[in-house]
């Protein structure tokens, strides 16, 4: 027996602080994400997370904010 599709997502209406450095705290966050929660991110302006110095990039040009 399955369940209808009402277009609803488990976590609609959690709010996420995402505070996390480097991997596995942003794919958690996507995860949490996909699955409909508001994520805000915070990041330190003098330590960025290293995981922006890598690809993909928006639009093939790197920089820090566009990964």
């Amino acid at each position: 027996m399955t369940a209808p599709r009402t277009g609803a997502v488990a976590l609609t209406g959690v709010k996420v602080l995402d505070l996390s450095w480097a991997l596995v705290g942003p794919a958690a966050m996507r995860v949490l994400s996909d699955f409909g929660a508001s994520v805000v991110r915070v990041e330190s302006t003098t330590v960025p997370d290293p995981v922006r110095a890598g690809p993909p990039f928006w639009r093939d040009e790197p920089g820090a904010e566009r990964s």
